[in-house]
């Protein structure tokens, strides 16, 4: 089974290095194989919109690869309906990206387009990724306005054609979703979660989050991603329709997450208007990002579900807790009963925590 790779912080290129030397994701293949660079640029808005992959995590791949006698690279990427593939490779620090280490940059909506099916259903797919002996998948791990999380299974939704995208979403996105991974063995993930928004594609609303993940397996990334948005995974259909239909395997079994390394003390980004009325409600003392950041995604589930206004009193994180007495805390640092000590805790568990609690 394979494994899920969890590493904290917030310097993208240091991680994404940290976590390709662990998992050697290009074992076995031969130097001049074709290795496709799959981002999500799905509007051309700067990473720090919590929209788009940082080019940093790009960056780290390729100079990944090239150290290791790879060159035939490629960044391959089609924007969402409507949005231009080009201006989004410029916006988002990819066509600098390209110039100075000599990579093509791809646009997925030029390609020519082959069927392939599942299940009844037929998919125009990129010949280019299609082709690729391996795609290197770097989702942003953000919510999305229709299939609440956008992460690893669906960033594959970008190596289909226009015509088809627009099909996806008369098909409900879910199932298409999970049949069209079927279709693809070789993809190793990296998924971005250091500055995703917190319910919507396009971006607006970033919260610090300060982490990453890494598996060959889409279906469990997206699974542990799934619980830092508050989500449980069974929830979201396309994730429950991949495990069933052999994409991977959704169960979150410790024994197969490795964490790379801990939370730490890091360096704050400026919060939009929404992140900032949720962080009133935290009293925060030398807090991780990590907890921070799940911590707000809680609170705004909670604000979703009408519950938030119960909730009569600061809730307490960080360090700066460890030797004082909390009337409500999460993590090991602030809570003292027992309840919340996994440290970090997942949004989800703090949301269920929190939900028993008020």
């Amino acid at each position: 089974m394979d494994k899920l790779y969890v590493a904290y912080g917030d310097n993208a290129l240091l991680m994404t290095s940290l976590l390709l030397e662990k998992t050697e994701p290009e074992a076995g293949l031969n130097r001049d194989a074709k290795i496709l660079i799959k981002p999500n640029l799905v509007v051309p808005k700067p990473w720090q919109s919590g929209a788009t992959t940082n080019p940093a995590v790009a960056e780290a791949v390729i100079i990944y690869l090239k150290e290791r006698g790879f060159g035939n690279l490629i960044i391959a990427e089609g924007s969402w309906l409507g949005a231009n593939t080009i201006s989004a490779f410029k916006a988002c620090g990819y066509e600098s990206l390209s110039k100075k280490y000599d990579i093509s940059l791809f646009d997925t909506k030029h390609d020519e387009f082959i069927t392939r099916s599942h299940k009844g259903y037929d998919f125009e797919i990129c010949e280019t990724a299609f082709q690729a002996d391996l795609v290197i998948n770097l989702p942003v791990i953000k919510g999305h306005c229709q299939t609440d999380l956008t992460c690893a299974l669906k960033n594959l939704k970008g190596i289909i054609s226009d015509k088809e995208k627009r099909r996806f979403h008369s098909l409900g996105l879910h199932i298409p979703i999970a049949y069209l991974n079927t279709l693809f063995k070789n993809v190793f993930t990296i998924a971005d979660g250091i500055y995703g928004d917190i319910d919507y594609e396009e971006g607006g609303n970033p919260i610090k989050m300060d982490i990453m993940l890494a598996s060959f397996d889409r279906v469990k990334l997206d699974s542990y991603a799934a619980t830092l948005l508050s989500y449980n995974p069974s929830d979201i259909e396309y994730i429950s329709k991949a495990n069933d239909e052999g994409v991977g395997d959704m169960s979150l079994d410790s024994r197969y997450i490795e964490y790379l390394n801990e939370p730490t003390l890091t360096n704050e980004l400026k919060h939009s208007s929404k992140i900032t009325i949720l962080k009133k409600y935290i009293d925060e003392d030398m807090a991780c990002s990590a907890c921070v950041g799940n911590l707000i995604r809680a609170l705004y589930v909670l604000d979703v579900d009408g519950a938030l206004g119960s909730l009569e009193k600061k809730i307490s994180v960080g360090q700066g807790f460890k030797s004082k007495e909390t009337l409500l805390g999460i993590g090991r640092c602030a809570c003292k009963d027992g309840l919340c000590i996994n440290c970090p805790p997942t949004s989800l568990e703090i949301s269920n925590y929190l939900k028993n609690k008020i």
